[in-house]
């Protein structure tokens, strides 16, 4: 993610799925094996106007498989009651990345909790991603 609002955007997410309310609503979305679109939704509902409409955007642009690895990450740390945190990256080399259309998901994991980074440019994604 490399627009300025990128970083504002995922410690706001970050913020929102440590809410008890999105939480319990992410819970039942897995149990039930919700599309990805269900899951920005249930997050969409607890921002702001202003915020609501840039993270439904930002979240539609990425595949479908990121959104679910990320809710997928998030319940490793929701079921093993650590911290779950959400970070915009900015890739290492973003005229690369932007040419070869590159989204780089981390997934990180430690005693102190679960770490997912988001690189990506804006609107360069492969065309076979299947967009969320």
């Amino acid at each position: 993610m490399t627009w300025v609002g990128c970083e504002e955007t995922m410690a706001w997410l970050s913020r929102a799925f440590a809410e008890p309310g999105v939480q319990e609503e992410l819970r039942a979305l897995r149990a039930a094996r919700a599309d990805p679109g269900d899951y920005i939704r249930a997050l969409a509902e607890v921002a702001e106007a202003g915020q609501r409409s840039t993270l439904v955007e930002e979240f539609r642009q990425l595949p479908a498989f990121t959104v679910t690895a990320i809710v997928e990450a998030w319940a490793m740390a929701d079921a093993a009651a650590k911290p779950f945190v959400l970070e915009s990256v900015k890739p290492a080399r973003p005229l690369e990345a932007a040419r070869r259309k590159q989204v780089t998901l981390s997934i990180a994991s430690d005693a102190d909790g679960v770490h997912v980074g988001l690189a990506h440019v804006a609107t360069r994604h492969a065309g076979w991603y299947r967009p969320a």
